[in-house]
């Protein structure tokens, strides 16, 4: 743990150009409200930072795919991910000279692989990490609580050498409020779609028409290569008793304006990978199954695109 007496010896201090200030000025220029373009242009501004020390250190970063660069969820969220190639997403938290804490909103509690506080100077032509944490579960953390840098760079290794495991979604945990990294609520993905227009969200909406309501639904965009088109999966599930309960799995395209693609596919299979219901988009607006299931039961769904299968494991 970091004390206040050690806290300076293991800052590392990034020099911010005047482009990266450009750049923060732009995201912020984007917003009406004088506070929230103040909040993006820092934002970014800590984002930025992070980057270039990643840079420094070998690790692989990518902005683009970081909500944090997206300019809805700018508006819709206090939000300063930088996604680290194949690894996640750290939080780049800005801090001012007069903090004694770091501020963590309650909306990227969840989906990060850690959380990085950064000073920035008044004039913006500088910054300085302070020092890291893996987890919060409280919107603010006492500076002198920091990690140091070095255990950042241990997490980021840790994750880098771990073997992909196969993940295995767990229904019933969804029902209870849990749900693994890389699902998202409707109305977040709903933020994504392209355009992003009230109409669009509106129309993505109405297109998702459950016979009964889910306890819990929700999904994941998914890219497909070489295209690099993105579609939606979205899955659903139901208690509809103690044992047994009703799942929806559906499949959207991006622009709700558009159809799916002609020869993309959606199958379901059993534990052994036999595919047990299958259908193909054939230009269709959506594809969808229902079915039901039983309390330890087990189900995949196949994405099958030209000569790529992506698969996601569910077990109820």
């Amino acid at each position: 743990m970091l004390t206040m007496e050690n806290l300076t010896s293991l800052k590392f201090t990034i020099p911010l150009t005047a482009r990266d200030r450009d750049i923060a000025r732009q995201f912020g220029s984007r917003h009406v409200a004088e506070a929230k373009a103040e909040k993006v242009y820092h934002n970014t501004l800590a984002i930025l930072a992070v980057n270039y020390y990643c840079k420094c250190m070998g690790i692989d970063t990518d902005l683009q795919a970081s909500e944090s660069w997206n300019p809805v969820m700018q508006t819709l969220a206090d939000v300063a991910d930088l996604c680290l190639a194949q690894i996640g997403k750290v939080e780049c938290r800005p801090v001012f000279s007069d903090a004694s804490a770091v501020e963590i909103p309650p909306e990227v509690w969840g989906d990060r692989v850690g959380y990085l506080a950064v000073k920035l100077s008044e004039s913006g032509d500088r910054a300085e990490l302070l020092g890291f944490v893996e987890s919060v579960d409280s919107d603010a953390i006492l500076l002198q609580n920091l990690q140091p840098l070095d255990d950042f760079l241990e997490r980021i290794g840790e994750l880098e050498r771990a073997p992909v495991a196969e993940m295995v979604s767990q229904l019933s945990n969804w029902i209870g409020g849990v749900c693994e990294a890389g699902w998202e609520a409707i109305d977040t993905l709903e933020r994504h779609l392209n355009p992003p227009r009230d109409e669009l969200r509106f129309s993505f909406r109405n297109r998702r028409s459950p016979v009964e309501i889910p306890a819990i639904e929700r999904g994941k965009w998914i890219e497909l290569k070489p295209t690099g088109e993105k579609v939606c999966l979205c899955v659903g599930i139901g208690q509809e008793t103690a044992s047994e309960v009703q799942v929806y799995v559906e499949l959207f395209p991006q622009d709700p304006e558009l159809k799916l693609p002609q020869e993309l596919q959606l199958a379901i299979v059993d534990e052994g990978g036999k595919s047990v219901m299958q259908a193909e988009a054939c230009g269709s607006e959506s594809l969808r199954f229902e079915f039901g299931g039983e309390s330890g039961e087990f189900f995949g769904v196949q994405i099958i695109w030209k000569e790529t299968i992506l698969t996601e494991k569910f077990s109820i």
